[in-house]
């Protein structure tokens, strides 16, 4: 068959599609190679008729050409195989202790960066780069996929989108977001939060988390009903527990669930702030904190029927998840 196959293209340039998925060099396409090269054919040129990457012929020739840097098929074939045959066992494959701690992190939901990053300061003797696990991740995907369902979700692609300028401001009595002290803006301190409320399926508010710019500590708690005084008492329930060194402002939206934000000032005992109507951007903190705990109370979940208890869980595991803008630190040690 491979013998009729070399003849068969010796006659006709057949070319392949222009472009297909990444798959390693067949033994086939190698004695295709080998007949191209000796009809002149470049390098380029190859690529283009088997429908593969240029840079994938040149290192295909370039790993398996002869002692005189020819190349031909049967020594490229040999070569190829007994690499394949003898090739490197990863870390991973081999350590079982230090496997069982890269799944045990990837299972709380940390990505392979994350990961990583933890290892370097938890002054571990055995450490893996991010490379690395994701190369075991890619091998044993096929073998096991139900092993990788508690990975993080892979980023979605952003929407192109222009930020318009804003033509009314803020109604009178609400703080400007430029208004917040020096230390909110550098967050150079805890104590200055961000907050928003997460949307039920039903189109109500039912979770209200603030997040600590600083530390990117958070903390979350559910909404029992709707209007503006049960938002006022999740959130005083919510920072109850935070020392009054810790509690110098919120910046929020213009929702309407934030419109009587001098009860909230009283509730909390701190200095409320407003972005622009329509800039989520203006709090960036809060905005992505949304996003990881999506992951886990997805849109089309109705948040009135979890239990404060669950969301508990939900908002230690993202506390407890080391940050890489956190120096590979837990929000939970930054914030203490």
């Amino acid at each position: 068959m491979l013998v009729s196959l070399c003849l068969d293209l010796r006659e006709t340039n057949i070319r392949g599609p222009d472009t297909v998925a990444y798959q390693h060099i067949t033994a086939e396409q190698r004695a295709q190679i080998d007949i191209l090269l000796s009809q002149g054919k470049s390098r380029a040129q190859i690529a283009r008729i088997l429908g593969r990457a240029r840079s994938t012929i040149s290192r295909e020739i370039g790993r398996n050409c002869g002692p005189d840097l020819s190349y031909g098929f049967p020594h490229a074939d040999r070569l190829a195989r007994h690499r394949r045959q003898f090739r490197r066992v990863g870390v991973l494959e081999t350590n079982e202790p230090l496997r069982q701690r890269v799944w045990q992190d990837l299972q709380k939901g940390w990505s392979p960066e994350q990961v990583a990053g933890r290892m370097t300061i938890d002054g571990s003797q055995q450490r893996v780069s991010c490379r690395t696990i994701y190369r075991y991740l890619r091998r044993v995907e096929t073998a096991d996929k139900s092993r990788l369902k508690t990975l993080p979700r892979p980023p979605r692609k952003r929407r192109k989108t222009t930020r318009q300028p804003i033509r009314w401001g803020l109604p009178f009595g609400k703080k400007h977001v430029r208004e917040r002290p020096p230390n909110a803006q550098l967050r150079s301190e805890p104590g200055h939060w961000e907050g928003d409320t997460l949307i039920s399926k039903t189109g109500r508010p039912a979770v209200v988390v603030y997040v600590d710019r600083y530390s990117r500590f958070t903390l979350a708690r559910k909404i029992d009903a709707t209007g503006t005084a049960p938002l006022i008492s999740s959130s005083r329930k919510a920072l109850a527990g935070i020392k009054k060194q810790k509690r110098h402002s919120i910046t929020l939206d213009n929702g309407v669930e934030f419109s009587n934000h001098r009860g909230l000032k009283r509730a909390v005992r701190m200095d409320i702030y407003f972005c622009d109507p329509k800039s989520p951007w203006q709090r960036p903190t809060v905005e992505n904190t949304n996003g990881l705990i999506r992951h886990y109370l997805t849109k089309r979940m109705n948040l009135h029927l979890v239990s404060q208890k669950h969301l508990n869980r939900v908002i230690r595991s993202l506390n407890e998840r080391p940050r890489k803008c956190l120096n590979w630190r837990t929000p939970a040690e930054v914030f203490g």
